[in-house]
């Protein structure tokens, strides 16, 4: 099995919002959370640290698309 993946089931109802911070303007329209944001923060971490790792010998170049701006 791959631990990098997060694999979320049809089935998973998420967890109630009152047990997380959620922000006031958003707090009437969220009830579930199945992704808590520590995780989503740790794996853009770790994604991070990979690309660093595998590219510290080559320049980056990275490119930002604004939709809707």
């Amino acid at each position: 099995m791959d631990h990098s993946c997060i694999r979320i089931s049809e089935e998973d109802k998420g967890v109630s919002a009152k047990l997380f911070s959620i922000p006031k303007q958003y707090e009437n329209d969220i009830d579930t959370v199945i992704i808590p944001y520590g995780v989503i923060q740790d794996r853009i971490e770790k994604l991070a640290n990979d690309v660093y790792n595998d590219l510290t010998d080559d320049s980056l170049t990275f490119l930002c698309v604004l939709k809707g701006g």
